[in-house]
């Protein structure tokens, strides 16, 4: 999707990676589930370096992997090497406490926000938020009550400060 909101062009793309798989990275097999991800995660970092260049993009969605698995295993290995355009806003919870995790029935963080360089000085203002949204803390029955009734993953959000650009 791309918009204009406060006079700044945005592009904001949502995905859903395949799910799954033993948590080892075998590149080159086209049924590992990681390898699959890892092919679409390089397939779409081609794309926004190809078509969105100096443009503000964020890449979101249920990614269905973890941010912090070892290089050698890490489907996102593309995107972390290229720090100079590209960071996960959501790295912070991804290394912290598992309260604050996505997916926590697994538990688990797979649910990411990814920004371009264009977004990293409003990303880093100290009026810019990152957070999973606990929303099962305010339904009756809590989790349960959450996951039967609406989805076993928490939404990740992000407020960005645009007046710091």
């Amino acid at each position: 999707m791309e918009f204009r909101f406060a006079g700044d062009d945005f592009v904001v793309i949502n995905n859903h990676l395949k799910c799954c798989g033993d948590g080892h990275l075998e590149s080159g097999n086209s049924w590992d589930e990681e390898a699959r991800r890892e092919h679409a995660v390089s397939l779409l970092k081609d794309y926004v370096d190809l078509h969105f260049v100096d443009q503000k993009v964020l890449i979101l969605g249920d990614l269905n992997d973890s941010l912090t698995d070892g290089h050698e295993d890490n489907v996102f290995g593309s995107l972390l090497d290229d720090a100079e355009h590209y960071r996960f806003a959501d790295m912070e919870i991804a290394q912290g406490s598992s309260d604050e995790w996505s997916f926590p029935s697994y538990p688990s963080h797979i649910d990411h926000i990814l920004v371009t360089d264009e977004l990293f000085e409003s990303l880093e203002s100290p009026s810019s938020l990152v957070s999973s949204i606990l929303v099962d803390e305010w339904t009756f029955d809590g989790w349960r009550d959450y996951e039967t009734t609406v989805s076993d993953h928490r939404p990740v959000a992000v407020k960005l400060n645009l007046e710091s650009k």
